[in-house]
């Protein structure tokens, strides 16, 4: 072999730029994000030869071991943390930093891959938001330097391969099961990732065999062709699956062949480079686009994304030259050098906390994120029993009828409209008479008969209370004037039959509706959903009342006015529908929300909505301050 193995440093070039390419979103490149894989395996090969000879020769040493690893790792890894804490002042908003917390001390603890893993739920942040998410990978390769030297040691040298070969086939199992149970599982934790570095193990204990040298480098080429071309082409299945596995054995194939052609071959030489500074640029590059992403407004343009791919590669070699490499071989005293970097994890740690302290916004985001559930909690409920936390008296004339989009607008209603009102409102069951949605990806029969249940005992209730005098309702129509869904319609015989939705269909619910409540002697009010927002939207609206970097094409955070109405062809023919043919009284927002140019999502510095398509509190109140009384 070559005193300097080239081709293993034009891999990590590969491997670092198939990342950072990946990551900034190239078109035809599927599978960028097996440059991880490929690492994977270098950094199972190399490791490993070191404890394998260093425990074959008995000077391998623990404190040894793990000071070279510290010394290699940290320094790079807490500067990043430390400046991505800094930046995220200017870049994340509220929700992002908080998530930001927890990923900063799974970082400094080797412990994210797991912090991501349990990361579920509702207030989640979107991994394109996690500026620490990419140290999964070196977490993962953290916790197997943990285990193998102990592997090593206590199984003879002779039943290394045959040890390593059973950690494999046991990795790739567990791999195999949780693709199938819990995919983030399978993608996250060192179980189901161990046999990628164990690959590089083997190569590690066989790379003096001149028998697989000889067969690696038949395979040589091929093993080329099929690492570039799984880029380009998948197989499929999910990862970490069959590509991983190409991806892998290539590689590995890749390093036991050590070709004197490719090492001496200049065209080799750009990557080489590339994989000297590979470290620090898969640390640098994943934070700064994070923060492209999140101060973005709009499709972001080419040279937006080269100009991060540019920085990155520029504060990996100032990294590189300035910090990695003058600390990689500082500090010979194990205590000494541990506790220092000890106190530098406290120290960033201690920066983190300090720039959220310092960075926290007028407008509490997380709350104003929580649902708006109208007047209590209790009143988004299958079961209508008139609860006194969802009335705003004890017997109030005015009942809101319907789901979320009927929820989000009691706080108006009652704060700025002054209205006394009660709620009847069960999430995602519109106030359709014997229909319920059907969710075709997750069939529940028990959440269609509560639904349907829920709208009867609202009709029977509105018969039995003559204090009622008007009904307002409200929905989310427009996910049921368009085609694409489901709904389930009772029939005489009180089963349900799937029917898809359709403008024809939502006229004929509401028909329906609206008959039998005027039936019984009341007034029917119906407001319209939000026009909605986009994410981007979303976090704009965040991030401009937060004060943080905003930059792009539709810095004003509002939906275009064409768009608008491009998308709401039908919805309006539905609102009219229920004007003219139903004579009843419509109220629609997009009055309130929308001008000529757009639908805003700020007014007067209030943030109007809570997610995409939900009012939040503070929104619902401010537009029925703008609204006209609804009932008169």
């Amino acid at each position: 072999m070559t005193k300097i193995r080239y081709d293993i440093q034009a891999l990590r070039g590969l491997a670092v730029a198939l990342v950072v390419l990946d990551h900034i979103g190239i078109q035809y490149l599927k599978n960028g994000f097996l440059g991880v894989d490929i690492f994977f395996v270098i950094s199972g090969f190399l490791i490993t030869g070191i404890i394998a000879k260093k425990v074959e020769d008995g000077s391998f040493s623990f404190s040894e071991f793990y000071l070279r690893r510290v010394r290699r790792l940290l320094p790079s890894a807490f500067a990043v943390i430390a400046l991505t804490s800094i930046g995220s002042v200017f870049f994340l908003n509220s929700i992002e930093l908080q998530d930001l917390k927890s990923q900063v001390i799974g970082a400094l603890t080797f412990s994210i891959n797991f912090v991501l893993w349990g990361q579920t739920g509702y207030f989640d942040v979107s991994a394109n938001f996690k500026p620490l998410l990419h140290l999964w990978s070196l977490a993962v390769e953290e916790q197997f330097y943990l285990i193998l030297p102990f592997i090593l040691i206590i199984t003879p040298r002779r039943f290394w391969p045959v040890m390593i070969g059973v950690l494999i086939a046991f990795s790739l199992a567990i791999c195999v099961y949780l693709l199938d149970v819990d995919r983030s599982a399978a993608f996250y934790l060192l179980p189901s990732r161990a046999w990628e570095l164990l690959l590089g193990s083997v190569g590690a204990l066989v790379v003096h065999s001149d028998k697989l040298k000889a067969i690696s480098k038949a395979a040589l080429i091929p093993s080329i062709l099929a690492l570039v071309a799984v880029q380009f082409v998948s197989t499929g299945f999910p990862h970490p699956g069959l590509d991983a596995l190409i991806v892998c054995v290539a590689t590995l194939i890749i390093i036991l062949a050590s070709s004197k052609k490719l090492n001496d071959s200049r065209l080799l030489k750009p990557l080489a480079r590339l994989g000297d500074i590979s470290y620090p640029l898969y640390l640098v590059h994943w934070p700064i686009i994070v923060f492209m992403n999140s101060s973005y407004i709009g499709p972001i343009p080419i040279a937006i994304k080269v100009g991060a791919v540019v920085l990155s590669v520029v504060l990996a070699i100032v990294i590189h030259r300035y910090l990695e490499n003058p600390l990689r071989f500082a500090g010979k005293r194990p205590a000494l050098t541990f506790s220092a970097y000890a106190c530098a994890a406290v120290a960033v740690l201690a920066v983190h906390f300090a720039v959220v302290f310092v960075s926290k916004p007028d407008i509490d985001f997380a709350d104003n994120r929580i649902p708006n559930t109208g007047l209590d909690r209790s009143c988004d409920n299958p079961k209508f029993n008139d609860s006194i936390k969802c009335k705003t008296s004890e017997s109030p004339s005015t009942l809101v009828w319907g789901d979320s989009f009927a929820m989000h607008l009691v706080p108006g209603l009652a704060h700025a409209q002054k209205i006394d009102l009660r709620q009847a409102t069960f999430s995602a069951c519109p106030p359709f008479i014997g229909v319920s949605p059907h969710n075709t990806k997750n069939p529940n029969p028990k959440k269609i008969e509560n639904c349907i249940n829920f709208n009867d005992t609202v009709i029977n209730f509105l018969k039995n209370h003559d204090e009622i005098n008007t009904v307002i309702i409200g929905a989310s129509f427009a996910q049921y004037a368009n085609p694409g869904s489901k709904n389930a319609v009772r029939q005489k015989d009180g089963s349900t039959l799937l029917s898809d939705t359709s403008l024809e269909s939502l006229k004929a619910d509401m028909r329906n509706t609206v008959t039998a409540i005027k039936s019984h002697g009341k007034n029917v009010i119906v407001i319209s959903s939000t026009p909605g927002i986009t994410t981007q939207n979303l976090s704009c609206m965040e991030r401009t009342l937060s004060k943080k970097i905003v930059f792009g094409e539709n810095t004003d955070c509002g939906k275009a006015r064409e768009t608008y109405d491009k998308q709401t062809k039908n919805i309006r023919a539905f609102y009219d529908f229920v004007e003219k043919e139903l004579n009843t009284k419509v109220v629609k927002l997009s009055d309130t929300l929308c001008n000529e140019k757009s639908c805003v999502s700020i007014i007067d510095n209030v943030p109007i909505y809570r997610d995409e398509g939900h009012l939040s509190k503070v929104g619902s109140i401010k537009i029925f301050e703008m609204t006209g009384p609804i009932i008169n």
